[in-house]
């Protein structure tokens, strides 16, 4: 996974936003049209979509199956996202294909063949594309048993990114609080936790709460994102005791309709005024 992230110019504990914006740098950068490599935008496009597409990841894992797995029938099975985290057994049935023995194609069944197995997901496996294995039969062609291979495929969370035994999240806190520090309460996997703000944080800025990602070993990695206030909030003494020079705005104004009546004059083919 490390090379899709260098091919993008990002690195594991980026945001969402900062992925994407990764991207669109990269494909502006190697764009066909602007004189960039064809091959390396479609390497950008592969990269971005194995980052942030569970679904693209499954279909470009069923390419990669070796040619003595030809015959195996593979199985998506999603799971929700605390599944993926904690693990646990989890019981899955699948239809068994029958096979014509010359031409290796299916054959209808008046009967279908159902297995059912168990299979105990370990915590966080989920995450690295876990993939079980079941030799007892994914397809049978007269007297050979085929295997089926099971993927287990996460459903995304609202607001956790798993990476490695971490779990990245983005918290939105008032500017206030990132610039003068404090003590905040945040949503982990093992529920509320209260996290420490240093002073002067900037946006993207990373908290780490230890002990919180996969298994108790990873950690819950929050990356800073700041509220900041409107005018018609500061305006209204959202912050008390900031000082803000409204008179600024109305300079702007002036200096913005300076600018209009000199390009009426002189700038954009009016008269000059010349001093002798």
């Amino acid at each position: 996974m490390k090379e899709h992230f260098d091919n993008l110019g990002a690195n594991p504990v980026s945001t969402n936003k900062e992925l994407k914006d990764a991207w669109r740098k990269k494909c502006l950068e190697h764009h066909p049209d602007k004189g960039g490599d064809a091959e390396m935008f479609k390497k950008v496009m592969h990269s971005y979509k194995m980052i942030t597409d569970p679904s693209y990841q499954y279909e470009e894992k069923k390419k990669e199956q070796s040619e003595g797995q030809a015959l195996a029938v593979n199985i998506q099975t999603p799971v929700d996202f605390n599944t993926a985290f904690f693990g646990r057994p989890i019981t899955i049935s699948y239809n068994r294909v029958v096979l014509d023995k010359l031409t290796k194609q299916p054959i209808k069944q008046e009967i279908e063949e159902f297995i059912t197995i168990t299979v105990d997901l370990p915590s966080g496996a989920v995450f690295q594309g876990y993939q079980h294995i079941n030799k007892t039969g994914g397809f049978r062609c007269e007297d050979e048993v085929g295997e089926a291979i099971v993927t287990f495929m996460a459903s995304p969370h609202p607001r956790f990114r798993p990476e490695g035994i971490n779990i990245i999240a983005q918290e939105k806190l008032p500017l206030s609080v990132m610039l003068s520090g404090g003590k905040i309460e945040v949503e982990t996997m093992y529920g509320i936790k209260t996290a420490l703000v240093p002073p002067a944080s900037k946006p993207g800025d990373r908290i780490i709460i230890k002990r919180c990602g996969i298994m108790e070993k990873g950690d819950h990695i929050i990356i800073l994102d700041p509220i900041y206030p409107d005018k018609d909030g500061l305006k209204k003494g959202e912050w008390k005791g900031l000082k803000i020079n409204w008179e600024l705005m109305e300079e702007d104004k002036h200096d913005a309709k300076m600018d209009e009546l000199y390009n009426k004059l002189g700038g954009r083919g009016g008269f000059t005024i010349r001093f002798k």
